[in-house]
């Protein structure tokens, strides 16, 4: 669907709705790929459940599992829903509105984290983060 905004016969503004498909893929958002190596610095990684095309499924709750290789580890998880009782440190979510979190903490060694992201029926997804 569209809408279109018109001023004075001139176009100022189009907005286009669509309904989105069933969840099939990953997506993964780090706040950065570069960390320092001091066993301190996190990265936080924005988790999206997404049709084939790349969007958010908005109703989506599909539960993601995490995986950390190289010289980092998960500190938190979390999905903003204030109903959940799941626990915050643990190496898996329910998306809440299609979304989750996950907190990855260096070690004290330079190198490449490298996590991964996957749930029953969703393509898997994996970053490396480098930690200098």
């Amino acid at each position: 669907m569209t809408a279109t905004g018109y001023k004075g016969g001139q176009i100022v503004g189009v907005k286009r709705v669509a309904t989105t498909e069933v969840p099939s893929q990953i997506q993964l958002m780090p706040d950065r790929m570069t960390i320092q190596a001091d066993g301190k610095d996190v990265s936080v990684i924005r988790v999206a459940v997404a049709d084939e095309i790349g969007r958010v499924v908005p109703m989506a709750d599909n539960e993601i599992h995490f995986t950390v290789e190289g010289p980092g580890s998960i500190i938190g998880v979390g999905n903003g829903n204030p109903s959940s009782h799941e626990p915050d440190k643990a190496n898996r979510r329910r998306a809440f509105n299609g979304y989750c979190l996950v907190l990855v903490q260096s070690h004290g060694t330079a190198g490449i984290i490298r996590l991964r992201a996957s749930s029953a029926g969703l393509v898997t997804k994996v970053i490396d983060i480098e930690t200098v």
